[in-house]
C-alpha cells in the first residue's frame, strides 16, 4: 500500500435506502479499528449512528475519527 494513501474504514449498520447490516455495531467497529488508518463513525440515526457511538469510538481507539453525518457546525461534534 502506498503510505501516501489513507484507508478510512466506515462503521455503518444501516442506511435509509433499505440496507441493514447483519453485523453488530461493535463488530463493525472492531473491523474498522483493526484495518483502517482512520475510522468513520456515522452520527445520524438514519445510518445507524449516534453521538454516543462517536464517544464510544473515541474511548476505544487512538486513530483519527471522522464524524460522518449532517452537522450544522463543528460544535455539534
Amino acid at each position: 500500500m502506498n503510505r501516501n494513501q489513507i484507508f478510512i474504514a466506515e462503521v455503518k449498520t444501516q442506511s435509509p435506502f433499505g440496507f441493514k447490516s447483519k453485523y453488530s455495531y461493535d463488530y463493525l467497529f472492531e473491523l474498522a479499528a483493526n484495518h483502517g488508518d482512520w475510522v468513520s463513525i456515522h452520527t445520524n440515526p438514519l445510518f445507524g449512528g449516534s453521538y454516543n457511538n462517536l464517544s464510544k469510538a473515541a474511548a476505544k481507539t487512538n486513530k483519527p475519527i471522522l464524524a460522518k453525518g449532517f452537522h450544522r457546525s463543528n460544535d455539534e461534534i
